[in-house]
């Protein structure tokens, strides 16, 4: 009897949205949307009505509301219809909706969604929006165009206006364009004025934020390149930054994620272990923790350190964790080759180190790294299945580790867990977990055919974990001409 007998299956067709080049254009595609003209610019609701329509509709018509907000905008007497406090208010919420679009639209991207043009379109068109909200309230045409300069006559921007480019900014991986709004803030305001979520982004922009770790794309080499990715930007050093912090009367405390992983960027483990001693740990500082730590190959401290927070863990969390350690104690025989060659340039290759004294330290040395693999899988899987939870994320992860570590049981763990998950998405006839379960059903082949591929008695294995009879079939006959292509080589 067959594990599943059917898997339902849909084919999607993508729609590539036409790109527009200005706010009316966008607008003019959306759906039931009015076509922004000059009259229709004219046609504000009075002070308290209009205001009472953006406080209903910010967090569930975030379109209605930026639409409203950029016709007010291009009014020269724009604040007899709103305070700047409330236009500031309004613009930070359309902030995070257009930051939420790209995590979202990074999200799609990982798993083939469908809507992802769509997605990608909407959140472009939210940020040049925006853009163009505050150019208009400011009376530049651009805010980086060649009138660099603010006009602080027309509307002196207030330090929240300032907190909200700089996050709309960060949010898109524009850190230079962060930089210039840094510095405008401080040459107005001055550094004692910085907000904490200031703060927090220029310690992220200098090493703090895991997304712009670069990783090592050179298997032969394991030096890392620090420059900041995506972007043109300088780095600068996080001590200065966080003694500029503590100078201007800020707490450690509220920073403590993102000062660890600057730690981890610049390679002060040390200073990692004495947080982790001495500070209070959550769920998040410990995610830190861990992904530092891995960065740096501190595989016996991660072990020693490691908490049961890691229970009060989010998807995106586990997900992050099991990326980090996967990919950075990989044990890569030839970087592992190569460092002994630079520590003796006598040694010409892995044959010559044989015949060596160096020989039996590169051996421990090997057996070490691919220990720490193991284990640190092996713990980590356990906490994880021990919460209940199921992240197609997670478990592409997951496959990495076992492709090479992995053992029968934890083939069989993994394999359960996917299983289970697809049966009960089968029942569902909604569209979106249809095409994410297309992708559990693709996970699970890609994890059966790598355990196939560990083992001998193949035939079994394909019997007792296919999917249905075609699925076995198919399992079959590819492994089938695998073999027979194999003896062919064999005797040739």
């Amino acid at each position: 009897m067959k594990i599943l007998s059917r898997i339902p299956s849909c084919t999607y067709s993508q729609s590539h949205t036409p790109k527009a080049r200005t706010v009316k254009d966008v607008l003019s595609q959306l759906p039931s949307r009015t076509v922004l003209t000059e009259n229709s610019i004219t046609s504000i609701p009075s002070s308290l009505k209009l205001k009472y329509d953006l406080i209903n509709g910010i967090d569930t018509q975030p379109f209605t509301v930026l639409e409203t907000l950029f016709k007010i905008s291009n009014r020269p007497d724009w604040r007899q219809h709103l305070k700047p406090q409330e236009m500031t208010y309004f613009l930070g919420k359309l902030i995070t909706f257009q930051i939420s679009q790209m995590v979202y639209y990074t999200y799609s991207r990982t798993f083939e969604s469908p809507s992802i043009n769509k997605i990608y379109n909407s959140a472009r068109f939210v940020k040049s929006s925006i853009r163009t909200i505050y150019g208009n309230i400011i009376n530049l045409k651009s805010i980086y165009g060649n009138q660099s300069r603010i006009n602080q006559k027309v509307h002196e921007l207030s330090i929240k206006d300032y907190e909200n480019l700089i996050v709309l900014e960060y949010g898109n991986n524009k850190l230079d364009l962060v930089d210039k709004w840094l510095h405008r803030f401080e040459t107005v305001y001055g550094k004692e004025k910085l907000t904490l979520e200031m703060w927090d982004i220029k310690l992220k922009m200098n090493g703090g934020d895991p997304r712009y770790w670069n990783d090592y794309k050179d298997k032969k080499s394991m030096k890392r390149d620090h420059k900041v990715s995506r972007s043109y930007y300088k780095l600068r050093s996080y001590q200065e930054i966080i003694n500029e912090y503590v100078h201007s009367g800020g707490q450690i405390q509220k920073l403590l994620q993102p000062l660890i992983y600057c730690c981890g960027f610049h390679n002060d483990t040390s200073k990692i272990l004495n947080i982790a001693n001495n500070y209070k740990m959550d769920s998040q500082i410990n995610k830190a923790i861990i992904i530092s730590l891995a960065y740096n190959n501190k595989f016996k401290q991660i072990q020693q350190i490691l908490k049961p927070t890691t229970s009060e863990f989010t998807s995106s969390d586990w997900s992050q964790v099991f990326k980090y350690v996967e990919r950075h104690s990989r044990v890569n025989t030839s970087s592992l080759l190569d460092s002994y060659i630079q520590q003796n340039p006598l040694i010409k290759d892995y044959e010559d180190l044989k015949t060596r004294p160096e020989f039996q330290h590169y051996q421990a040395t090997y057996a070490t790294q691919k220990y720490y693999r193991e284990s640190m899988f092996k713990i980590l899987l356990t906490q994880y299945l021990s919460t209940g939870e199921y992240s197609l994320g997670v478990y592409r992860h997951i496959r990495k580790f076992l492709k090479y570590n992995g053992t029968s049981s934890q083939y069989n763990q993994v394999l359960t867990n996917i299983l289970t998950h697809i049966q009960k998405r089968s029942k569902s006839f909604d569209r979106k977990q249809l095409h994410s379960n297309g992708l559990n059903v693709n996970l699970y082949d890609n994890i059966l055919n790598d355990w196939i591929n560990q083992i001998e008695h193949k035939s079994i294995l394909i019997k007792n974990w296919a999917l249905d009879s075609s699925h076995e079939r198919r399992l079959m006959e590819t492994f089938k001409e695998e073999e027979e292509k194999d003896t062919f080589l064999d005797l040739f």
